[in-house]
């Protein structure tokens, strides 16, 4: 391929290889006795034995096996260059605990229980986009696509009617809502005895009643696409560097809304941020959010789960900006001798987040984080 104009390198790369792992269940193949059972014979208490651990021979090392195809490739003299890969990850006898009947002296066995596998796509690309004498500027993007299901499920598991044998190990059940109930006309046939003010759950199969059959899918909480973009700019002797990245295709639920219920308790009432302005009740028809009445229906959803408050968290972060100078050498006078090189610089980091989600932060999940700050650093790099 010589002749291929601007090829320089094109490489491809098959693999397969397996790993075992032990997990936390090393020796639970072997039957177990523990002492620490008193008993009685007639009137004396004697320290007994019994059984602590029950013995699985079958029990198996948990295995991964990984099949990666890959391609280097590199063009115009190795100035754009990079790699792709795609990747199957299965992780077969799963290493987990299995419950035994009542009637057993121990609750539990170690066991094989099943089997995920894993899909996605790896591409690094370097470019040199300019290349001048003065002026040099290169980017490197990643961008990776990942995604994880079942491929075997427990069988002594028995599964909700709404879970799929092959469903995605991060997925987000519940029920759908179909906006706030802000008047009786609002008021679904479904839900005859729901509240003004009660979020509207939508009868998916049509049959009048809410239940586990109305479970959908609701999304996933693990983000589908992961993407790095790093760009460094030399002018002289000042260089630049900005770092961007982003996760892509997960939702999150926003964990800086209120607490209805708390808010209505006037004998333990709570702090809260601004929405609460946003419940709707009958000074506030308008409201966006769901009123205090309780809704009589939520405890049929089996998940607990709804999309209210569930939003897509994508997001791409300006992580750090750095700029720099490296000091001429017939600057640094009678140390120039001792020192090679001087560059003072200046970093900022954690300058902003471009997202649509409403929350504290797409990357944060408990309810009350500690926010990520910025910070600016002054320094000045020697070399001898």
């Amino acid at each position: 391929m010589q002749n291929v104009s601007g090829l320089s390198q094109l490489k491809l790369r098959v693999s397969y290889g397996e790993a075992g792992n032990e997990s936390v269940l090393s020796g639970n193949t072997l039957q177990l006795y523990s002492a620490g059972y008193p008993f009685l014979i007639g009137s004396t208490e004697y320290n007994g034995v019994a059984v602590s651990q029950v013995a699985n021979p079958n029990l198996k090392w948990e295995t991964v096996q990984a099949f990666n195809v890959g391609l280097d490739f590199a063009f115009w003299q190795y100035r754009v260059r990079g790699s792709l890969d795609f990747f199957v990850k299965t992780a077969r006898d799963l290493l987990d605990f299995n419950p035994l009947p009542v009637n057993n002296p121990v609750g539990r066995v170690a066991d094989n229980v099943g089997s995920t596998r894993s899909r996605g796509f790896e591409l690094a690309l370097h470019t040199d986009n300019l290349t001048g004498s003065r002026f040099r500027w290169n980017t490197d993007l990643t961008l990776s696509y990942y995604k994880s299901y079942w491929v075997e499920r427990n069988p002594q598991v028995p599964l909700p009617p709404y879970v799929g044998e092959h469903d995605p190990l991060d997925v987000i059940y519940g029920w759908e809502t179909a906006g706030i109930i802000r008047s009786e006309a609002d008021r679904p046939d479904h839900m005859p005895d729901a509240n003004l003010g009660n979020l509207i759950f939508v009868d998916q199969n049509g049959d009048g009643v809410l239940d586990a059959q109305d479970v959908v899918i609701l999304g996933n909480t693990t983000p589908r696409w992961q993407l790095g973009l790093n760009n460094t700019i030399s002018i002289g002797n000042f260089d630049l560097n900005v770092f961007v990245y982003g996760y892509l295709g997960f939702k999150r639920y926003n964990n800086f809304a209120p607490n209805a219920d708390a808010i209505s308790q006037l004998t333990t009432p709570m702090n809260t941020t601004i929405y609460a302005r946003e419940i709707w009740s009958t000074d506030r028809p308008d409201g966006t959010r769901p009123g205090v009445a309780a809704n009589p229906y939520a405890t049929n959803n089996p998940t607990g789960n709804t999309d209210f408050d569930l939003h897509d968290a994508s997001f791409l972060r300006l992580k750090s900006i750095t700029l720099g100078y490296t000091i001429p050498r017939r600057w640094l006078g009678g140390v120039a001798s001792t020192v090679q090189r001087a560059r003072l610089f200046v970093d900022l980091q954690n300058l902003g987040v471009l997202t649509d989600y409403p929350g504290f932060d797409p990357e944060y999940t408990e309810p009350n984080p500690y926010p990520k700050y910025t910070t600016v650093t002054v320094g000045v790099e020697l070399g001898f």
